[in-house]
């Protein structure tokens, strides 16, 4: 019986991740597919060091947010910020 119940709390995180994804794309006006691939990526890199895993989908999607904001930032500031004048 644990290991149902293990198996369908990891069947929920999962499509709660990829709700996460979904909504993230949303926001950021970016594909499900590119959200997808850097949450991989982010994933991939916490998993690399980590000893305990069970919040690292919470820390990747946080940083991908972030980098999606970055990339937003630098969409919006002109190319020419010199003095005007």
């Amino acid at each position: 019986m644990l290991e149902k119940r293990g198996v369908d709390r990891t069947r929920h995180s999962h499509s709660g991740q990829q709700h996460a994804v979904e909504l993230l794309a949303d926001e950021s006006h970016v594909t499900i597919d590119a959200v997808a691939q850097l949450y991989g990526s982010e994933l991939a890199k916490l998993e690399a060091g980590a000893r305990i895993k069970s919040f690292l989908p919470i820390f990747a999607l946080r940083n991908v947010r972030e980098k999606l904001r970055q990339r937003s930032t630098t969409d919006r500031i002109p190319a020419y910020a010199g003095n005007v004048g």
